[in-house]
């Protein structure tokens, strides 16, 4: 269905349909006395609000009946532009194509009391007659982010002074679909591409324009100047960087050695990035033990800032558990790296005691953090730099290896030399030494054999005496034995019955005490045995409370009692 504007005499009301639009749902909601016709399926208003209605709607794509054609040309109402078809359905572009009414026609009379409408279309021609044509505007954009993903873009310009976050003033502006999207091809198209995005300071062309339902005014923007946008951004990086000169830290950063090797990484990226996935996989895939801590942060928009700067307070307190720290984010706009120009963060970077890598995706323009720390220009160019560094160590560490290996290899070959000299002049010596020794020794065999006879026969002569004297003293110390177990033997014969009597005699006694002591005798002639609810002995009275009850063990039975009266008695 198409959007048509038609009017029925009869009934006296102005018929508008259209397929379903919010924001033109939104403009139609807006008109004077407008109600929706459930039976028909259409929003209508009096027709007295032709004029009016025309003017909101002709603009937007309506096609106007016959009947409303010829009630506009009796009524001197403007027509639809040739136009009209192009405009979207926004109600800010409705007000920017509807052509303003002849100034004549909107004068009241002096004692008129104006309607607020009437009063909205005064001033909207009043505009128009004070800007007529379009003018260059500057200012810092807010709001843009939250409705970027709209056909329509509504948003600010604020005007602030230099270091202040309040606006000092602000105006509405909005941006329609179709310049919207030519807006951006031309910003992509720069010499750095940009995105519009919140705080980026910004030199639109526009008309100013207002809605008369809301009495809004606003800028319509028609073009955006990119290279205003890249002065802006380079001016505000030069201002940083002046002060961080004049700070004295420009090169402090910098001037840090990168330990060797740098293993030991601290990350601050956003876990959902292609940089994070980049940096982490190319140092993975090194045959190095890289250790990375990866801090979580914003890399754009407002809150990128305070984001960045408390990872760098945390890995300035944990400092020396780390080699070097990387800051890293994926390509993007010129203006996303905007938000890396900043004064804090250039200041916590340069005093960071860690050597930082910038890697933020940018080829062909450099951030603050750029000129103040080592850069590279992609999050994988920075894993390879660490890489670099690591298999120069391992190269440097390989060729001190081969040198000492070199060298060792040559003093072992001096030294084997010397031993084999050494070891052919001692087997040289020993063999003379051996030599010398034997004719020694056979000598001394000689003389031994001849000096050792004559010993040797006494020793023989003694020590077969000594054998006969031992073979006779064991055969009489054997019989001597033989007669004293005799005797013993006889003896324990003799006086085992009367020690085996003597033994049962006191085991009987001990049994006959034995059963004298049983319980149940002592139970059998008159006692009993009292036990509290515990199951202990009473010992005494005084351990019984009255009302208590006790158990009284029989010979033949138990009694269960509780205790009426206590009475304490000494014992005489």
């Amino acid at each position: 269905m198409s959007r048509i504007l038609d009017c029925d005499l009869a009934a006296g009301e102005l018929q508008i349909r259209f397929p379903y639009d919010v924001e033109l749902l939104r403009i139609v909601r807006d008109l004077p006395e407008r109600r929706w016709d459930n039976r028909g399926r259409y929003w209508c208003t009096p027709h007295k609000h032709l004029a009016a209605v025309a003017r909101v709607l002709l603009p937007l794509g309506f096609q106007p009946s016959e009947t409303v054609r010829r009630l506009l040309g009796e009524g001197g109402a403007a027509a639809a532009p040739e136009s009209a078809g192009a405009a979207s359905g926004a109600e800010g572009e409705a007000l920017a194509s509807a052509p303003a009414p002849p100034h004549a026609d909107l004068d009241p009379p002096a004692a008129a009391t104006l309607s607020i409408s009437r009063l909205n279309e005064l001033v909207r021609a009043a505009l128009h007659e004070a800007f007529p044509q379009s003018l260059w505007l500057a200012g810092e954009v807010i709001g843009y982010d939250r409705n970027a993903h709209k056909r329509h873009i509504y948003f600010q310009l604020a005007e602030k002074e230099e270091g202040e976050d309040r606006p000092r003033a602000v105006v509405s502006a909005v941006l329609f679909e179709g310049v919207a999207a030519q807006v951006a091809a031309r910003l992509r198209s720069a010499a750095e591409p940009l995105e519009l995005r919140d705080g980026v300071k910004i030199r639109v062309r526009g008309r100013i324009d207002l809605y008369p339902p809301t009495g809004s005014y606003q800028i319509i923007v028609e073009e955006v100047d990119p290279d205003f946008t890249l002065g802006e951004i380079a001016r505000r990086r030069e201002r940083i960087l002046a002060e961080i000169e004049r700070l004295g830290l420009r090169r402090r950063n910098l001037e840090l050695a990168f330990p060797l090797p740098s293993l030991r990484i601290g990350l601050i990226t956003s876990y959902a990035s292609d940089a994070y996935n980049d940096f982490v996989s190319e140092l993975s895939r090194s045959s190095y033990s890289f250790a990375i801590d990866a801090y979580d942060v914003h890399v754009q928009g407002k809150q990128m800032e305070d984001d960045v700067l408390r990872a760098l307070r945390w890995f300035a307190a944990n400092g020396a558990h780390y080699d070097a720290v990387a800051i890293v984010r994926g390509g993007g706009a010129r203006t996303d790296l905007m938000y890396f120009d900043s004064l804090d963060i250039g200041v916590a970077v340069a005093r960071l005691p860690i050597k930082v890598i910038v890697g933020i995706g940018h080829e062909r323009d450099r951030s603050v953090l750029d000129h103040i720390a080592h850069s590279e220009k992609t999050p994988t160019a920075a894993a390879q730099l660490l890489i670099a560094i690591a298999r120069a160590e391992e190269d440097k560490s390989e060729a001190g290896r081969a040198a000492l290996v070199q060298r060792a290899e040559r003093l072992l070959a001096s030294h084997k030399e010397r031993l084999d000299r050494v070891a052919l002049l001692l087997a040289r010596s020993l063999s003379l030494g051996l030599a010398h020794a034997r004719t020694r020794v056979l000598l001394l065999a000689r003389d031994l054999g001849a000096c050792a006879a004559s010993p040797l026969a006494r020793e023989r002569d003694k020590l077969a005496a000594r054998r006969s004297r031992l073979a006779l003293d064991a055969t009489r110390t054997l019989e001597y034995a033989r007669r004293v177990g005799a005797q013993a033997h006889a003896r324990l014969l003799a006086g085992a019955p009367r020690r085996v009597r003597l033994a049962a005699e006191r085991l009987a006694a001990r049994a006959a005490r034995v059963q004298a002591a049983d319980p149940r005798r002592i139970l059998s002639r008159g006692f009993a045995w009292l036990r509290d609810a515990a199951g202990r002995s009473l010992k005494s009275v005084l351990r019984i409370d009255r009302g208590a009850r006790i158990d009284a063990l029989l010979s033949d039975g138990e009694l269960g009692m509780r205790v009426e009266e206590v009475r304490e008695r000494g014992l005489t």
